[in-house]
């Protein structure tokens, strides 16, 4: 499985199920940075680690197996998958971590407009 893509599919169960990379690196018994790292997809989880996610997120092999067809087709436009198919992995990890801030950037956004629009009209 590409790195990018299982990184991001940590990451989505890891927010799936509450916790922060610093509470997922606690339970792991490894430093936040290397959590960060997975998700990112700069590396993957030895052995030991991978089978102690896997029970953490409560994830079974077969989701991880299939995870990189689902998350490829379902999560990037079709334009948006032409444009980047060509890239090298490390590049793709570039654009999808880019992403990752951007949309987590502007939902704040959002949740900061809504927040301001119920104390105004308080």
């Amino acid at each position: 499985m590409d790195k990018i893509v299982f990184g991001k599919f940590i990451r989505d169960h890891r927010k799936k199920a509450g916790m922060t990379q610093s509470d997922l690196a606690n339970l792991l018994g490894v430093n936040t940075n290397s959590i960060g790292n997975i998700e990112r997809g700069q590396t993957y989880p030895d052995a030991d680690k991978l089978f102690k996610l896997i029970t953490i997120l409560d994830l079974s092999i077969d989701s991880l197996m299939f995870a990189e067809c689902r998350l490829e087709e379902s999560l990037l436009p079709a334009a948006l998958n032409q444009r980047i198919a060509g890239m090298s992995a490390e590049n793709r990890g570039i654009v999808m971590a880019t992403l990752d801030t951007l949309t987590d950037q502007l939902m704040q956004k959002e949740t900061n407009q809504a927040k301001e629009k119920g104390t105004t009209t308080s």
